[in-house]
């Protein structure tokens, strides 16, 4: 439990005895101060970042204050300290540029915990620019951690966020999501799907729309049909896939084409279940029907 300067002043005034005589004192260094009470967060944040651009730091010295400062966005608070303290320029610079991938992924979780259920600190990432280098990043980086913590960062940033959105939607940000269909890794796959189907069935009519829009526009559907069938090993792949392909079939069945359609009676549901056992299914029969009813 932290303790302010103020009551100390008064737990001291509190137990000094009346009358008592006692020598001035001397002002009290400021470092005491600090040792006393702790620094306050956003002297924490600054040093972080001071530590993490100096040079002379080691990699394991730079991936403590990023830590440290991961740690500190979670407040509020303190997210919204990182403009007025300049962080969010350094934060967008090293998930650009920096040649250490785990530094490119620190950038972006912090950023992508800042972000979390925050308006304010969304619209400073925004106004910071910081919406294309983390698309780039997803899109583009050679490690997968990285993308990991980019799509982390932009389902943060843009979540129950209209200016947000539009901003992702103009830069086409579901065609940066379908391309993760190419990377391999199938964690980052999913959560994929789950924020294409989550712009399409949780946010307002308008952005739905759109979402489903772009995610047609982008083959969205027949890469979910395709995944299905190649990756049935994979159940809860191909029940998201399932669950996006549902979605969109649901409210936007008119931006599906009759052959797409003619392809997920003839040639999916029979795909889903084709070598398994008698009794056994690679997914649910009643989620299926779901599909096949909105269809």
């Amino acid at each position: 439990m932290s303790i302010s300067q103020s009551e100390l002043l008064q737990w001291g005034t509190a137990h000094s005895t009346p009358g008592e005589a006692r020598p001035p004192l001397e002002p009290i260094d400021p470092k005491w101060l600090e040792v006393i009470l702790g620094k306050e967060d956003s002297i924490r944040m600054k040093d972080c970042m001071e530590i993490i651009q100096d040079a002379a730091k080691t990699l394991d010295e730079k991936e403590s204050a990023f830590d440290e400062l991961e740690m500190l966005v979670e407040s509020l608070d303190n997210a919204n300290d990182l403009r007025p303290l300049k962080l969010w320029a350094p934060l967008i610079e090293i998930v650009s540029t920096n040649k250490e991938p785990v530094l490119r992924k620190y950038a972006a979780w912090v950023m992508g915990t800042a972000v979390q259920n925050n308006h304010r600190a969304q619209e400073d990432f925004l106004a910071a620019g910081g919406l294309d280098p983390v698309l780039k990043a997803l899109a583009k980086d050679s490690d997968s951690d990285v993308r990991g913590k980019a799509l982390h960062c932009i389902s943060g940033a843009i979540r129950q966020n209209p200016t947000a959105i539009a901003a992702f939607m103009e830069k086409n940000g579901v065609a940066v999501l379908a391309s993760v269909a190419s990377d391999g890794d199938a964690r980052l796959l999913k959560r994929a799907i789950f924020l294409i189907r989550s712009l399409i069935e949780e946010e307002s009519p308008a952005v739905a729309a759109k979402a489903a829009e772009a995610a047609c526009a982008n083959s969205v559907p027949e890469m979910a049909a395709d995944l299905m069938m190649s990756e049935k090993d994979d159940v809860d792949l191909v029940e998201k896939c399932l669950e996006l392909l549902t979605v969109i079939a649901s409210k936007h069945s008119e931006l599906l084409s009759a052959e797409f359609k003619a392809r997920i009676n003839e040639e999916l549901v029979p795909s889903v279940n084709r070598g398994l056992p008698d009794g056994e299914h690679a997914i649910s029969p009643e989620m299926l029907q779901r599909l096949l009813a909105a269809l």
